[in-house]
């Protein structure tokens, strides 16, 4: 059997069955991107993405082991998780342009222990940003941060690593993917946190042969508990990559948009979430519970 990275007692609040199936809803720019589905995205109000996030949260919640929500769009679906399903509170903050990627991510200065305590957080979420070569000093320096705010307010920190290359192009092969979540991951992990988020090690779109021997050397080379992340995958290939990681060592998933894109840009995204969503998010669960039998 695969080595499984053993959940210590900290991180079993956002558990379910023994693994960890938790739903993204933190989404901002990239959210209005998704629902403007080509059109100008400056004719997608807050409240859209408001409500879409507070009908995902109600939909979807209670199949989930806890949700990723950001304290400015996601407040009212705090409201709308379902009782005993604790909410885990993004702690960062995007430069990004409409429509684009996320430039850089830091940590949030309004994320305060105050504002901890108000949305009643079970975990604080920072996304880093990872580039090849360059910025080691400036992620050390924000994660380290995040540390001590998850410390000093008793929450569970969860450090979510996003790989890009020296020049921001594509990575030309799976294997050359992998190797930078590896190296990403072994980085961001350093400073104690509780757990890591990944992308799907060793994939690019349609291509999965690489992704259970990294997931399984991505555990091998790590302390702490990981899972997987959606973006950048075909939300075809998802649920395959999912069971892959786990094959390999992974503790579940940590995904919205392979579970609810499309639902989010469709006319009536409440039909679509109880349409689409619900079996996807019930396949994932299902998946990342089997994974200890095999």
């Amino acid at each position: 059997m695969t080595k499984v990275q053993t959940a210590p007692a900290k991180i079993a609040p956002l558990m379910k069955q023994d693994g960890l199936t938790m739903l993204a809803l933190d989404q901002r720019g990239s959210l209005r991107t998704i629902i403007a589905n080509g059109k100008d995205e400056a004719s997608v109000g807050d409240e859209r993405l408001i409500e879409f996030k507070a009908a995902g949260a109600e939909i979807l919640s209670p199949m989930a082991s806890a949700v990723l929500l950001d304290s400015g769009l996601g407040r009212k679906a705090m409201a709308k998780v379902a009782p005993g399903v604790p909410i885990i509170l993004s702690a960062d903050t995007f430069d990004q342009k409409p429509g684009g990627p996320v430039e850089r991510s830091m940590l949030d200065p309004a994320v305060t222990p105050a504002l901890i305590e108000e949305c009643r957080a079970a975990a604080l979420k920072l996304l880093i940003i990872w580039t090849q070569g360059s910025g080691a000093g400036w992620r050390r320096d924000q994660v380290g941060r995040f540390v001590e705010l998850a410390q000093k307010t008793n929450r569970i920190a969860l450090v979510e690593g996003i790989v890009r290359t020296a020049q921001g192009e594509r990575f030309a092969t799976a294997q050359a993917h992998g190797e930078a979540v590896m190296e990403a991951a072994i980085e961001l992990v350093a400073p104690s946190i509780d757990l890591y988020k990944a992308e799907v090690p060793g994939y690019l779109p349609g291509q999965l042969g690489e992704v259970e021997g990294f997931a399984k050397r991505l555990t091998a080379s790590i302390p702490t508990p990981w899972v997987v992340l959606s973006n950048g995958v075909a939300a075809a290939d998802f649920a395959e990559a999912v069971r892959l990681s786990c094959a390999g060592g992974a503790s579940g998933f940590l995904a919205g948009r392979a579970i609810w894109a499309d639902a989010a840009a469709k006319p009536d995204p409440r039909a679509e979430l109880q349409r689409e969503s619900i079996p996807r998010l019930r396949n994932l669960v299902d998946i990342v519970n089997a994974r200890r039998k095999h």
